[in-house]
């Protein structure tokens, strides 16, 4: 472990020098003036996303920018055709001012965005609203035994990105120019800034696979010749709702996403979601729960992700599938009951170590494990209330000095599935909000 030398007076000048020429020839410093600039267009564009037609001095008074500032990005937002203003005054006159309200354009430019599962690939297009434009497309994965082939991978999500190509340019007259770029989302240690695979359990990548640090960005790009971006599943669900969904109104929160094999979070700082040094902040899955417990695809044992989903409490009640271990359990069978009950308890032992780690003012849960109260219809729960309720219990019991307020806990059941594609596409759109993206390029794929 390398420590930086600190003395009476401070770190040494020539330190800070070496570090800063490190950082430099990384690519990782940016000049002050265009990280403020690029800041101010996030959130002025954040803003106009989450809010329902604002006026400029809207905007202005939200963000606290000044009014000539936002008057300026607006402006020229507007030339790249992100943004319109409609002008009606309110006699009815048409007037382009500070009258004007803000939205984000409705057409014109698109994205593309792709969940990555082992057992296959979600597509879908999305305009800068992050409304979808036409039907999501699935393309199924032949079943592989050991790691994902990454060949074969890529050439799937190349494959999927050209189908959707043609079924918007049949849908939309104005989709002639190419995409804006490509979004892609899956479960694991994402390295956001490179774009680099780390660890992915569930297409077996990683170190304790041999095959460490998979660049797919890099190979995503030159195989679409599509901006890309990569990132972690929760982390493009969270972003998603935080611009389209659940949590416009919220700043602070925490994203959590049960699937049938697999839990993941993402923590919302500031409306920004917070990555830690190497991408794997929020790892929430691989929290170990039951020290000892069953193992783990990820090579541990007894992580969150091994104890607390459906395989876990399949194989706890001894069942066929989860729905017989619900139909058990709610007969009050206490086999099942138990599984469901230990299972829900691990995942709220997890879960509280993190909500007295960073305190988020609202935990959203989303994922296949969403679902209806056996009790009451109208009601969401995980899995069941037996499950439900034991996590609740847990939380409350293991958060230190107290649980989560009343109200903070929020499920959203994603029927169509089209939330992982859409986030994914939305992360494209901050690169395109940031500069990072020429909206101009009209070049052929």
């Amino acid at each position: 472990m390398s420590t930086v030398p600190v003395g009476d007076q401070g770190i040494p000048v020539e330190v800070m020098l070496r570090q800063a020429g490190l950082r430099r020839r990384r690519g990782e410093l940016v000049a002050l003036q265009l990280q403020a600039q690029q800041r101010n267009w996030e959130r002025i564009f954040d803003t106009i996303v989450r809010v329902d037609g604002p006026l400029a001095k809207d905007i202005a008074e939200i963000t606290g920018l000044g009014g000539s500032t936002v008057t300026g990005v607006l402006q020229r937002m507007e030339e790249k055709n992100l943004i319109t203003r409609e002008p009606v005054a309110s006699d009815g006159s048409k007037r382009v001012g500070r009258s004007a309200r803000v939205r984000v354009v409705a057409g014109r430019h698109y994205l593309a965005g792709v969940e990555i599962r082992r057992d296959g690939l979600t597509g879908l297009i999305v305009d800068l609203r992050g409304e979808p434009v036409g039907e999501p497309r699935e393309l199924a994965l032949a079943p592989v035994r050991g790691p994902m082939d990454v060949d074969l991978l890529v050439d799937g999500v190349r494959d999927l990105v050209d189908e959707l190509t043609l079924s918007l340019r049949a849908l939309r007259d104005d989709a002639q120019a190419p995409l804006l770029g490509l979004g892609v989302e899956l479960g694991g240690h994402i390295d956001g800034r490179s774009g680099e695979v780390v660890c992915s359990p569930d297409l077996q990548w990683g170190e304790h696979w041999a095959i460490p640090r998979v660049p797919l960005r890099r190979l995503l790009r030159a195989a679409t010749r599509l901006h890309t971006v990569v990132d972690n599943d929760a982390n493009a669900l969270g972003t998603a709702q935080r611009w389209f969904g659940a949590a416009r109104n919220e700043d602070s929160f925490l994203m959590v996403l049960v699937t049938r094999d697999g839990v993941g979070a993402c923590e919302f700082r500031d409306g920004q979601p917070h990555r830690g040094a190497t991408g794997k902040a929020g790892e929430l899955g691989h929290v170990v729960a039951v020290p000892g417990g069953e193992p783990c695809r990820c090579g541990n044992r007894g992580c969150v992700e091994a104890v607390a989903t459906m395989s876990a409490i399949v194989k706890a009640a001894d069942a066929k599938d989860l729905a017989e271990a619900r139909t058990r359990a709610a007969d009050r069978d206490a086999g099942a009951r138990k599984a469901f009950v230990d299972a829900g308890t691990a995942l709220g032992r997890g879960l509280a170590s993190m909500i007295t780690c960073i305190d988020p003012a609202k935990i959203i849960f989303t994922g296949d494990a969403v679902t209806a109260s056996e009790s009451d219809a109208q009601r969401l729960v995980l899995y069941s209330d037996d499950y439900h309720e034991a996590m609740l219990r847990a939380v409350d019991e293991y958060t230190v000095f107290s649980g989560p307020p009343p109200g903070s806990f929020l499920l959203i059941q994603d029927r169509e599935h089209w939330n992982g594609p859409r986030g994914a596409a939305t992360m494209v759109i901050r690169d395109v909000i940031a500069g990072a993206v020429d909206v101009g390029a009209t070049a052929e794929r």
